[in-house]
């Protein structure tokens, strides 16, 4: 067939280029906008943060009388690490400079600063300065950026630190 012509017609054309452009721009809001990971990356970086502070604490030997208050964890709404004006080898998570919003279950509303002893569990010290166990039934810290995007990180009792 000499006048036969071989190739796509131009609905074909049309379709596959309107599925394209659907797929791409549903692919872009993912890869253009960091949001969507936020949540997760503060919480990795709580989680490390933690850790860290835990394995001091753990190593400086019996400091309950006195705990070093730069081996502490500030938690707040704004603020999740170390107190202002400590080393600068153990960070902060703030909330204007990480787009974090951060809510905490298990725990009193009281203790917004947490120390860990020996064994590397959590603790606070109540209005008369005596230590009182933290986390009993594990302490839930949620990472919000936007409003869609949620990580979990759990602390136990026994001073374990997890995502969830």
């Amino acid at each position: 067939m000499p006048g036969h012509q071989r190739g796509f017609t131009l609905i074909e054309l049309i379709a596959v280029i309107i599925l394209v452009g659907i797929i791409s721009v549903t692919a872009a809001s993912r890869l253009i906008g960091r949001s969507s990971f936020d949540a997760y990356l503060n919480r990795d970086q709580a989680i490390a943060l933690v850790r860290q502070i835990q394995t001091i604490a753990m190593n400086q030997g019996d400091v309950s009388a006195a705990p070093d208050p730069c081996h502490t964890l500030n938690v707040s709404s704004t603020r999740f690490g170390v107190p202002d004006g400590c080393s600068q080898t153990l960070a902060a998570l703030t909330a204007t400079e990480h787009r974090m919003q951060l809510s905490v279950t298990g725990a009193p509303v009281t203790a917004t600063r947490w120390y860990f002893n020996l064994l590397g569990r959590p603790y606070y010290l109540d209005a008369d300065h005596q230590p009182q166990p933290l986390c009993l039934n594990s302490c839930r810290l949620t990472f919000s950026s936007g409003d869609r995007e949620r990580a979990v990180m759990v602390i136990n009792r026994e001073g374990y630190v997890y995502a969830e």
